[in-house]
């Protein structure tokens, strides 16, 4: 339930540690988010400005969930500690790490949104697809777990199948495409694999880090945030297929995306259907607090996009 909590104060002790942790005794504080929009399982966020102009985002847990942010933190070095070379550094850790009264925080370099100019906005998000594109295609090689486990392929692959089928508002959407995925299972036909997998790479989670970087070929230029839902033994394609419907390509754009990405791992289009369908079985599994009818809105949207796109058989 989500009710309504007062924003933590920030102690000396923590604006000590602050304005040491960036060199600067006077910065300024300001509240991202109001006290009165706040539900109790969300972090408190301020911006942080230096006498030099540098920015910095403090995030702090709640009293309801006083771990949240150290455990976010956790999952960015998990993810960060199996990647190498010039993905690594898409994904940022904290400048600082702590706790306030027993709730955890981190300290952040400020990283800039895409441009709310719709032109800018517009070349950004081109730019943007392509390089995070390329990203995903070097992670999956790098994270890639093959030979998966009897007891992995039930856990991570089946009963995500299983769960899908006992959502009657999806049966007439997923129904005959589930049975085919647990058939080629069976049978041998679909081998799955693991990667390290993000899970909610819409566009507001990657920030450009440095504007001329990223029109730099040979740079990357941008971070993703918001790792608190990664998984080290993720679903291939759902991170991209979630990314091409955020930045509202059409589905012929999904479609070579796609393709790309079958050249790495050598699988067919059913097989893309089955790891997202997994993917989507797997999240519905460890809901929580999501409601239910969003999620039955993700799937009906994003299923549609893959059928215009070639990916799942309009007819199943």
């Amino acid at each position: 339930m989500n009710t309504k909590i007062s924003s933590p104060v920030l102690s000396s002790e923590l604006i000590a540690t602050l304005c040491a942790a960036i060199s600067d005794p006077h910065p300024k504080f300001k509240p991202i988010i109001d006290d009165k929009d706040h539900p109790a399982d969300h972090t408190y966020v301020f911006m942080v400005t230096s006498q030099n102009g540098c920015k910095y985002v403090l995030i702090i847990s709640n009293n309801q969930y006083p771990k949240m942010v150290r455990r976010a933190i956790d999952k960015i070095q998990e993810a960060k500690s199996i990647l190498y070379g010039w993905p690594q550094n898409v994904v940022e850790m904290p400048i600082l790490i702590g706790d306030l009264n027993n709730n955890s925080y981190g300290l952040w370099l400020f990283r800039n949104p895409i441009s709310k100019n719709r032109y800018i906005r517009f070349v950004q998000k081109i730019v943007l697809g392509n390089k995070v594109k390329a990203w995903l295609e070097t992670i999956a090689a790098q994270t890639r777990k093959n030979d998966l486990s009897q007891d992995t392929i039930n856990n991570n692959f089946i009963e995500p199948i299983n769960a899908l089928l006992t959502i009657s508002k999806l049966t007439h959407l997923l129904s005959n495409d589930c049975h085919i995925v647990l058939a080629n299972i069976s049978s041998g036909n679909f081998k799955p694999i693991h990667v390290l997998q993000h899970s909610d790479l819409w566009h507001g989670n990657i920030l450009i880090s440095n504007v001329f970087r990223l029109f730099n070929p040979s740079n990357n230029g941008f971070v993703i945030i918001d790792w608190a839902g990664s998984r080290i033994s993720g679903y291939p394609f759902f991170d991209l297929i979630t990314l091409s419907i955020s930045l509202n390509n059409y589905p012929a754009k999904t479609t070579r995306y796609i393709e790309s990405m079958m050249l790495i791992f050598k699988c067919s289009r059913a097989d893309v259907l089955a790891y997202y369908l997994c993917a989507l079985g797997k999240l519905y599994q460890e809901l929580e607090n999501f409601p239910e009818d969003r999620f039955v809105n993700l799937c009906e949207n994003s299923l549609n996009h893959l059928t215009l796109a070639g990916i799942k058989n309009a007819s199943a």
